[in-house]
């Protein structure tokens, strides 16, 4: 398995997060917990 980097950020809406080694690769959601289901740090 390969470590990979994910950047979350607090937004004034809730929370993005993306994988700089793949472009276009984003998710939005509106707590930490959803952020991070929806890029299977959960």
């Amino acid at each position: 398995m390969e470590k990979v980097v994910i950047i979350i950020e607090k937004s004034n809406t809730g929370y993005s997060a993306y994988i700089p080694i793949l472009p276009g690769c984003v998710s939005t959601a509106s707590t930490i917990d959803e952020i991070k289901a929806n890029t299977h740090l959960a």
